[in-house]
């Protein structure tokens, strides 16, 4: 019975944990003061393809690069690839995404999928599932692509 309260309590601290990760992302309007709304449906509800991309800023761009540059490495690297090392860098930049973006609500709504898919695909790198993961974030920047307006930015489909 206590091991199972413990893996319910870390269940919890887990949840809560990335509650506290998606907060904070969005730029509120003024009569946004007050109100928070990420924890509906954060990273699983689907968004709709604009018809208009979504503006980014640099913050996002730079760490999306980033991301991008991260995986384009580990082509490059082939089978020396440290995997745990590369989901590690891929899940700290995500998590620096959420500290410091600013995005309009509905740009931000579009975003957390992304990078909750970014996320799982760092955790299964993490866990060793090379394919698994490439194909989530893979995925995931194929969709950033889609739905934000990042100059310059190539990622093959």
């Amino acid at each position: 019975m206590q091991g199972k309260k413990n893996i319910i309590a870390g269940l919890f601290i887990m949840a809560a944990a990335l509650a506290a990760v998606f907060i904070g992302c969005h730029k509120k309007s003024a009569d946004e003061v007050g109100h928070h709304h990420h924890a509906e449906g954060m990273a699983t509800a689907a968004v709709p393809k604009p018809t208009k991309k979504f503006a980014t800023d640099e913050n996002l761009r730079a760490r999306m690069t980033a991301i991008l540059n991260t995986m384009k490495a580990m082509h490059e690297a082939g089978a020396k690839v440290n995997l745990s090392d590369t989901g590690g860098k891929i899940e700290t930049t995500v998590q620096d995404i959420f500290k410091k973006c600013k995005l309009e609500p509905a740009a931000d709504a579009a975003i957390h999928p992304i990078l909750g898919d970014l996320l799982k695909g760092a955790e299964l790198f993490k866990k060793g599932n090379e394919k698994e993961g490439h194909d989530k974030i893979h995925n995931a920047l194929l969709r950033y692509e889609d739905f934000f307006d990042h100059p310059n930015w190539s990622h093959q489909k």
